[in-house]
């Protein structure tokens, strides 16, 4: 199994969600063409560990959410600012591509 580096990592990552397969979810760095869409889940992985989050949430208006994150068994680990915790299990890290699995 790769290991992971925060450096690698780190970045302003928006889903997209054409790429999407069954067992994955993808995300392009912010710089990426993306087609058209109402909305999309985004986040920032800040090398210092700060961590933030905007989805689209109701009548399309942006939500967000902060706090930080480290890597953690070849993981993403996300403790929100509310105490709650995410883990995105990585499959492929590259400069223009991120690949989470699905839980």
């Amino acid at each position: 199994m790769a290991a992971f580096s925060k450096n690698v990592v780190s970045g302003h990552w928006v889903h997209s969600f054409e790429e999407d397969m069954a067992d994955e979810f993808v995300y392009r760095p912010n710089s990426f063409d993306f087609p058209r869409s109402r909305g999309r889940k985004e986040f920032d992985l800040q090398p210092d560990g700060k961590f933030r989050n905007v989805s689209p949430g109701r009548a399309d208006l942006p939500e967000q959410s902060s706090g930080d994150w480290n890597i953690e068994d070849e993981s993403v680990v996300i403790h929100y600012d509310d105490g709650t915790e995410d883990r995105l299990k990585i499959k492929e890290v590259t400069p223009t591509k991120l690949v989470i699995r699905k839980s």
